[in-house]
């Protein structure tokens, strides 16, 4: 709460609002309420008299940026500064600009959606009367009127409402992105008062301070009238801000959060600083180019004073400074400021260019459009997309995320009698039996299906005619359409009346004296209801197994029960057990004076509750069972089989129970029952569970585990070497299980050993978990430093969401809650692939080289400083005018590279059926200490052989056409062209594809920089014509293209002997696809019949041979010659494969033979690459021939 608060007069609420957890609001008391914060909304950072300040204090909480203006201002003294102070200044300001235009723009949208919802007119009742105010006027206590489709504009609690029963409802959409219509009801004590009473009532509510819990709201209402008698309060009889009223005439709601200090405005914090691996590896190189900078300037500055000394007395006409006491000083912060272009000043805004691009791109997919929903994939954050081609593991959520999480009514079990179990009626709806039985009247089955049409929250609307059930949940509205099927019809809710159609047309009348809430911790929900004919009290009940067997009268826990729960469960069916209990009506009045006392509680309300619950919920009769399908997502089975050969480990976490989990993680192919291996965590205790860890790593070192057998049941220990097994090529797949309760325990006590263990295995299913178990197993892989990402559908998993690498959430039934908390939003988890294999694979790499040749050309130029010092007696000289070294980063070299981020190595189609490209990325082979190294050797190289071919042809010897010697000016304006043409070239040279728009940057630049010198060389005394008669030298232009050809000959070179002869994966792709459909063809019946050679990269000790590959496999064996040959020529047909061996050996070529799978050995694998360049070119021959 804000400020303190004067008590009501006699009250006992004495002490200051900001000492006590309580807020007491006096309804209709404005004064008493003035320390209260109005309704006024602001999300913006800024405003106009602090944008400027917050915003440079905010960009100059960037080392790279205080780094900068510390060579800005360096630059501002005469003496020291080489160059024009302009050549950062500029840079700097437009860096700078660029970035505060962004923040201006983005609060300037904020702003103008806080004045539109501010500005909304209310009715509210002030002094007796009923006046419109603006949303910002609203003040804590005050009463307000809402009408059908109103936006709430504060939190209230609900005081009366249109319906004679004080009901309501509300639509989430805009809190938890839900869309279906939420009941809430009006607090009973006040639902009679008519609105000129409630437009001067006056009632204090008791509640807790702001605070972010949606779903709570443990409040008392005291209303004089009444005697001060405290009425609960609770999250049904409030209604947010954001929400919308729905099928409501009008709602009067008395406020008690408003502002920033309502549920939803307690909810907006800062999403978590994620940071790429790309990011740190930058920040880490960064960090060792400023150290070898220091050192540079130390050695150079050193250099420049020895001989400054030394020429003090011959050549003092040389001195361009007067002797002063730092004078030694001078020299290396001249350096310091030259050497400055090492660290590139557009690094980071290049990052963020081409960073929104991928975004764009990620958003623009059409092939990540789920038609269903129309729902395309959106990337909410623009900071990560590169970590997504960098991903080790997978953690998902199953109900929504793999399956639909559209449920169906399946199978029921009634007094022990299965329906809808048989080949012929799969379907318990359409069971004659089933139907027979309800026709018939049988009591047990009547009272099934009534108990399912009660027991919910399901709120049933007339819509175009047709009965549609309204829920939250997918179950609950599966279970009341099965019931409807039966012909027991839940018809109406009204407060506490309920309406049911049963069999034979009649309706049956229902009060409902109490709700049992469902809690994450309870799992089951019940309700109590008294029939209005027979006035019989029954409590009908509903949950998991797990929870409802205890509670079931002993003659009831029969074990045939458990035997169907495990037959439902193991073909991958929902399950809920239902019950009943009469109850008398004294124990129902004893029990309700103890539940209103917890009810009124203010702390531990939820516990005390659930205390009171259990006392009525026991000594249940069972009813029966109801199993729900819940259907597999389209592709999921294809998808994981993508990510895992891929080398991505898919881990599952779930709330499901064992068998469920276990059957849809076969089903999905996390588990393969013909090489898989199922290991089962297990105890009870620390002890038991770290000795079931321990004897299944130990096991796995041995070679000796349990197997799956197929009943998906765990069997004794055999042998089974953990080796390519004989004909398949494959090692068998170790998966992990282990159940919520023991997780608990293995986290708390041997979380090393678990973490060893699950390491080990190919995949992890947690089942029965909560989201705080899902968050803690993912901070646990993410602790190890590898990268991560889960998925989900729903609020349970926004925790794990926001705690992995990166977040990936699916806008499903459950709400939006997980899409909104995700850094990226798809339709359909098959989308993922596509996200990962290619999106994630073309930000990295593009990413990678865009970072190192923003690194590259501020070398470049850097180094041609540094060799030009040592023909200025090194005294920390400019070789290049200020307006070159101005425009040089942000103009002439700026500018290309954004454009980089449209290109493409290889083709989306042949990504998708490619996995192991993955791996290229996955283990940072585009963003390495051996890529930076390669980098810095050919920067040094080619600027090296720029400055002394320049030198060697435009140097001493070099006359100019018009009879001029050569000066400074000339062969600096020589050199900086050519420096312009090579960075311009190396684009060219490392793009893989070359869209139009490259094509007009790339040359548009280079006219760009041309134009820019000949006015240059008009206005500045430093050219001095310079450029006129260049230009006009033949010599300039040969000299320029020899030079640029020399400098880039060896790499060239070097690109195509590592294509030809040690080639990247990508490489190999990349060739295959220039070859048409007949060239491919006939190329690798070549290659193959000569050296009978399979080419495979893998990630383990062993490859696998074709007679057994699916339809992925490129080659096929022919039974008739034996030799191998290629299945498709089409080019997309994957061109490499790679087993489910997560080894970390050197990625082996195998031989295959008819007996056996043979490895090479290391030193045969030169041969094999030499055998690959001669197939290269003898397909190359033979298309010419």
């Amino acid at each position: 709460a804000v400020g303190s608060q004067r008590p009501a007069m006699g009250s006992l609420f004495s002490r200051r609002e900001d000492e006590a957890p309580f807020r007491h609001v006096h309804i209709n008391d404005p004064i008493r309420n003035e320390d209260f914060p109005d309704n006024k909304i602001s999300n913006t950072k800024y405003t106009i008299l602090t944008f400027l300040p917050k915003n440079l204090l905010e960009q100059f909480g960037r080392f790279m940026n205080i780094y900068f203006l510390m060579i800005a201002c360096l630059q501002l003294s005469p003496t020291i500064a080489p160059v024009n102070p302009a050549t950062t200044w500029v840079p700097l300001i437009f860096i700078f600009a660029l970035t505060a235009l962004k923040e201006a723009l983005d609060d300037l949208h904020r702003y103008r959606q806080d004045k539109e919802f501010n500005e909304r007119p209310y009715d509210v009742f002030r002094g007796g009367i009923k006046g419109q105010v603006f949303s910002q006027d609203i003040r804590v206590g005050d009463v307000i009127v809402l009408y059908e489709n109103d936006q709430i504009p504060c939190d209230i609690v609900i005081l009366k409402t249109s319906e004679e029963t004080g009901s309501c409802y509300i639509q989430t959409a805009n809190l938890d992105g839900e869309t279906d219509f939420k009941s809430r009801r009006a607090v009973p004590e006040t639902m009679n008062l008519t609105e000129a009473e409630l437009a001067s009532f006056h009632g204090i509510i008791e509640c807790a301070a702001p605070n972010p819990e949606i779903y709570k709201f443990d409040s008392l209402l005291r209303m004089s009238s009444l005697n001060d008698r405290q009425i609960p309060l609770d999250h049904t009889q409030t209604a947010l801000q954001a929400t919308v009223i729905k099928n409501t005439d009008w709602v009067i709601g008395a406020v008690v959060y408003t502002g920033n200090e309502t549920k939803i405005g307690m909810n907006k914090t800062q999403p978590p600083t994620k940071w790429t691996r790309v990011d740190k590896y930058i920040n880490k190189a960064t960090v060792a180019i400023f150290v070898f900078q220091l050192l540079l300037v130390i050695i150079f500055g050193l250099l420049g004073n020895l001989i400054r000394g030394a020429i003090r007395d011959k050549a003092w006409y040389l001195l361009d400074f007067d002797i002063v006491w730092w004078e030694y000083a001078i020299i290396p912060l001249r350096f310091l400021l030259l050497l400055s272009l090492m660290i590139p000043i557009s690094l980071k805004f290049s990052m963020d260019i081409v960073k929104y691009v991928y975004a764009l791109l990620i958003d623009w997919d059409l092939d990540m459009v789920d038609r269903e929903t129309n729902t395309p994939a959106a990337a909410n954050s623009t900071a990560i997309s590169e970590d997504l081609g960098q991903i080790e593991y997978i953690f998902s959520d199953k109900t929504g995320t793999l399956t639909e999480n559209i449920m169906a009514f399946k199978s029921c079990s009634i007094q022990h009698r299965l329906f809808g179990n048989s080949a012929q009626y799969d379907n318990a709806l359409r069971d004659p039996r089933l139907i027979a039985e309800v026709e018939q009247g049988v009591e047990s089955t009547w009272g099934f299906f009534r108990a399912l049409a009660l027991c919910n929250t399901v709120v049933p609307t007339m819509e175009g005619g047709v009965l549609v059930f309204r829920s939250s949940s997918p179950d609950e509205e599966a279970l009341s359409k099965a019931a409807q099927a039966m012909r027991f019809t839940f018809r109406e809710r009204r407060l506490n009346d309920l309406t049911l159609e049963v069999n034979d047309g009649s309706l049956e009348h229902y009060e409902t004296l109490a709700t049992l809430e469902f809690s994450s911790d309870r799992k089951r929900m019940s309700i109590v209801v008294r029939n209005k004919s027979t006035n019989a009290i029954q409590l009908i009940i509903k949950g998991a197994d797990d929870k409802i067997i205890p509670l079931l009268v002993p003659e009831d826990q029969d074990p045939k029960i458990s035997e169907q729960l495990e037959q439902f469960a193991c073909t991958g069916l929902r399950t809920l057990v239902i019950a009943q209990r009469p109850v008398s009506e004294e124990e129902f009045q004893a029990w309700k004076i103890e539940v209103d006392q917890a009810a009124v509680s203010m702390q531990d309300r939820e516990s005390k509750l659930a205390v009171a619950y259990a006392k009525l919920e026991k000594d249940l009769r069972l009813l029966g069972v109801t199993a729900i399908e819940d259907k597999l997502q389209d592709g999921v089975p294809e998808a994981i089989s993508k990510l895992r050969e891929a080398g991505i480990r898919v881990w599952m976490l779930t709330g499901d129970k064992y068998s469920t989990a276990v059957q849809i993680a076969t089903s999905c192919n996390l588990i393969t029952q013909e090489h898989g291996t199922l290991l089962t965590i297990s105890g009870k205790n620390a002890a038991e569970v770290g000795h079931s860890i321990t004897e299944h790593i130990d096991a796995i070192k041995r070679g000796s585990v349990a197997t799956l057998d197929k009943n998906n049941s765990i069997s004794n220990y055999q042998s089974v070497p953990l080796e390519p097994r004989l004909g398949s090529g494959r090692a068998p797949e170790i998966s992990v299980i282990i159940e919520g309760a023991t997780l608990k325990i293995a986290l708390e006590s041997c979380e090393r050993s678990f973490l060893e263990l699950s390491m080990l295995a190919h995949t992890v299913i947690c089942c029965r978990v909560t989201p705080a178990q899902k968050a803690q197993v993912v901070g646990l892989v993410k602790a190890t430093g590898k990268v991560t990402l889960a998925i989900g559908d729903g609020g349970n998993d926004v925790s794990m969401i926001q705690d992995a690498c990166v977040g990936v959430g699916i806008r499903g039934r459950e709400g939006l809650q997980a899409a909104r908390a995700a850094d990226f939003t798809i339709g359909k988890f098959r989308f993922l692939v596509k996200l990962l294999l290619v999106h994630g694979r073309y930000s990295l790499k593009k990413t990678s080289f865009v970072a190192v040749y923003c690194f590259h050309k501020s070398l470049f130029i850097a180094f041609l400083q540094l060799l030009y010092a040592a023909f200025s007696a090194f005294s920390g000289t400019s070789f290049f005018d200020s307006f070159m070294l101005a425009t040089y980063n942000v103009l002439f070299t700026g500018l290309p590279i954004l454009f980089y981020s449209l290109d493409k190595d290889v083709s989306e189609e042949n990504l998708l059926s490619n996995p192991p490209l993955y791996h290229e990325t996955q283990k940072g082979k585009y963003m390495n200490a051996k890529v930076l190294a390669y980098w810095f050797v050919r920067t040094a190289v080619q600027s090296a052989t720029v400055f002394a071919l320049s030198y060697f042809i435009f140097g001493e010897h070099y006359l100019q056409p018009t009879g001029q010697a050569p000066d400074f000016s000339t062969l600096s304006a020589v050199v900086y062209g050519i420096c312009i043409t090579i960075q311009t070239f190396t684009i060219l040279v490392e793009s893989n594809q070359l869209t139009f728009l490259n094509h007009v940057v790339i040359w548009g630049t280079m006219v760009a920089y041309f134009l820019a010198m000949i006015v240059l060389n008009m206005i500045s005394p430093f050219l001095q014509s310079v450029m006129f008669r260049l230009f006009a030298d033949p010599n300039f232009w040969a000299g320029l293209a020899l030079t640029v050809f020399i400098a880039f000959g060896p790499f060239i070179a070097l690109k195509y002997v590592t294509f030809n002869y040690n080639p990247m994966q990508y490489q190999v792709v990349q060739y295959m696809e220039s070859l048409d459909e007949d060239e491919f063809a006939r190329h690798m019946n070549w290659e193959l019949n000569r050296q009978n050679v399979v080419y495979k990269r893998g990630f383990g000790s062993a490859g696998r041979d074709f007679s057994e590959s699916s339809s992925s496999s490129l080659l096929a064996e022919d039974p008739e010659t034996g030799n191998l040959s290629s299945s498709s020529g089409s080019i997309g047909t994957p061109l490499l494969s790679t087993v489910n061996d997560f080894g970390d050996g050197t990625p082996p070529m195998t031989r295959y033979s008819a007996d056996k799978l043979q490895v090479f050995p290391k030193k045969e694998i030169k041969k094999l690459h030499k055998s690959k360049a001669a197939a290269y070119r003898l397909a190359k021959a033979d298309k010419q021939l």
